[in-house]
């Protein structure tokens, strides 16, 4: 990732809650999501490194490892 990361269900989700955490835990950002089957999170303003993206729907709770190039 760069500057925009792109997140795409697959299917139309009535709310999705987005948080994007530093490798401390940190939360950076949060956002929700309504109606929609996905979204973009700008990333330009974060330093290069890891970070957690965890994702909570109607289908469970998911957490994905984030490169920032």
């Amino acid at each position: 990732v760069r500057d925009q990361l792109r997140i795409d269900f697959g299917l139309e989700m009535e709310e999705a809650n987005m948080v994007l955490r530093d490798v401390q835990g940190r939360e950076l950002v949060r956002e929700v999501w309504e109606a929609q089957s996905g979204g973009t999170l700008e990333m330009g303003n974060l330093a290069k490194g890891i970070y957690v993206l965890e994702l909570e729907t109607a289908a469970g709770r998911f957490w994905y490892k984030v490169v920032k190039e």
